[in-house]
């Protein structure tokens, strides 16, 4: 097993906010999508990533790598063991509470699909024990549509865990090995999307669709790496350039959903065009989060923002609000689509999220966390005395 000298580090709350903010990106983007037009869906809107679903699920992985990688290099007692156990108390309990909730929302409605809006699409088919089974075993290649889409992402996150040895040792090479290295595999990967060798079943749960997203993962342990050789550079900036970063990453990152429109009107070679189109928009959105996170841990007025009660509120809750906010605002589509108003429906779902999440937060999550330092105490520690 790979080891890694300690360097002991406080949290870093301002990343909490962001993970926080992102949180409430997705549930503005699963809300309003389809149902509402707004300007600030408007895919050329430059406030269009505060809708960005899929972006923020992006942003989400390269905080996993960042923090990994910064919580191991700053304990003496992380073993891979306890680091799997961890990420299963972390991701895995609250993740089948909230598959609960969703199969229990599920059985009170008799969810008709109907209207434009897309959440109509979800809970087509009845849950049977395989459908539970899957979920439970999460790990392997399952419908993720069926009952609460979200958790695809949570497929990705427990793969990277289970192989998070190979996260060390790239973030440990030189970077312009590590770079190399990625860069093969996302020729791989693109190669494997091109023949359709690994199709997925739910909405980018493939082995290749993690096998993609790896680099992400290590883009955020490098910063964690190297961050104070990226904060002094960062300080060593004037505050115009400091600036220009900013917005070059927020530029980035709000418009990386219109490459793939961009590319398919330029005459490339079928493979270029296809690798252009499954990569770029991803390594866009990538970039642009490193820019947020680089910031983000540096002391400047970015930080006075993001060390807000608001900011840090999401933060607490913002696995929470992820996990639950679909399950409640497809239930609240499908008891209420006709005899609501719209605005009325979407205001509820928020606030019936938010509050969700934050009993949830508490009951569970919370819960789980308290239960899991008990364990580490009572066994870790006791065994060195």
């Amino acid at each position: 097993m790979l080891t890694i000298q300690p360097v002991y580090r406080p949290r870093v709350k301002t990343l909490d906010s962001l993970r926080g903010l992102a949180a409430l990106f997705v549930l503005l983007n699963h809300l309003l999508g389809g149902i509402v037009s707004y300007k600030i869906m408007d895919a050329f809107s430059p406030i269009h990533f505060l809708t960005g679903g899929d972006e923020a699920v992006i942003f989400f992985f390269l905080l996993s790598g960042y923090v990994l990688v910064y919580q191991y290099e700053s304990n003496p007692d992380y073993t891979y063991m306890r680091f799997i156990f961890q990420r299963f108390v972390r991701i895995y309990i609250p993740y089948t509470a909230a598959i609960a909730l969703s199969v229990f929302l599920f059985s009170l409605t008799a969810h008709n699909h109907i209207g434009l809006a897309w959440v109509s699409a979800i809970w087509q088919q009845p849950i049977n024990l395989n459908t539970i089974i899957d979920h439970l075993i999460l790990i392997n290649k399952f419908n993720t549509n069926s009952i609460n889409p979200v958790i695809w992402s949570l497929v990705h996150e427990m793969r990277i865990a289970l192989i998070f040895p190979v996260i060390l040792y790239l973030v440990r090479l030189k970077p312009i090995y590590t770079l190399i290295i990625l860069f093969g595999i996302s020729i791989i990967s693109t190669i494997a999307n091109i023949y359709n060798l690994d199709p997925p079943i739910g909405y980018l749960n493939s082995y290749n669709s993690t096998l993609h997203f790896l680099y992400i993962f290590v883009m955020g342990g490098l910063i964690a790496k190297h961050q104070n050789i990226l904060l002094n550079a960062y300080n060593w900036l004037k505050q115009g350039p400091k600036i220009v970063l900013i917005l070059t990453g927020l530029f980035a990152y709000n418009y990386a959903h219109l490459y793939p429109q961009v590319i398919k009107r330029v005459d490339l070679p079928g493979a270029v065009k296809y690798f252009s189109d499954s990569q770029t928009q991803d390594l866009l959105v990538t970039l642009g989060s490193c820019c947020f996170v680089i910031a983000a841990i540096n002391a400047n007025k970015f930080n006075t923002f993001l060390l807000n009660r608001i900011p840090l509120f999401l933060g607490k809750i913002s696995y929470s609000l992820y996990l639950v906010h679909l399950p409640v605002w497809a239930f609240i589509y499908f008891e209420f689509n006709g005899r609501l108003p719209i605005v009325i429906m979407v205001i509820t779902g928020f606030i019936s999220s938010l509050s969700i999440a934050v009993l949830f937060n508490k009951y569970i999550e919370q819960l789980a966390l308290k239960w899991q330092k008990i364990f580490i105490k009572n066994t870790i520690y006791k065994s060195k005395q």
